[in-house]
């Protein structure tokens, strides 16, 4: 008997936590700050919703407090974990025609891992104001099929 009270009191326990946290929203009066993390510029997260992707911050920010001691700045943008998608190949791209726009100084872009969940971008800020244009790539290895078209952000700088 005692075992299962203590079976009921845990599961209810775990309800109203889940419940807690599901509350993102709190109606007309906006978001919940405790469940909504704030974006950080250098930790954009990708999610796919109906075959399409969304990025937690669009455009990335980025300014003088987030250029590291080199003078560099890197990116991490990353997918759910616990889902079938990853970064394709490509990952992350920025242009390397002129028509299309123009690629961040000293540009390295990579997927990181086995799991292919992180694309990293690593990249001299040029001094001043400077837009540049990006796409993701990703795909669903589980479902071939399924077609994922790239998006096409930007990160602004304004060092």
């Amino acid at each position: 008997m005692k075992k299962l009270l203590l079976i009921g009191i845990a599961c209810v326990g775990l309800l109203s936590g889940c419940a807690h946290f599901q509350d993102a929203r709190l109606g007309l009066e906006g978001f919940n700050p405790r469940v909504i993390r704030q974006p950080q510029p250098l930790l954009p997260n990708v999610f796919v919703v109906n075959s399409r992707l969304v990025v937690d911050q669009e455009p990335i920010r980025i300014s003088r407090r987030e250029v590291g001691h080199d003078g560099r700045v890197t990116i991490s943008w990353a997918l759910a974990a616990g889902s079938p998608y990853t970064f394709a190949n490509k990952g992350i791209e920025f242009p390397r025609e002129p028509n299309k726009g123009k690629q961040p100084p000293e540009l390295d872009c990579r997927v990181q891992g086995s799991a292919r969940k992180i694309a990293e971008c690593t990249f001299r800020p040029p001094v001043g104001r400077s837009e540049f244009k990006y796409t993701i790539y990703v795909q669903n290895p589980q479902n071939k099929s399924e077609v994922i078209e790239p998006l096409d952000p930007y990160v602004v700088s304004d060092i």
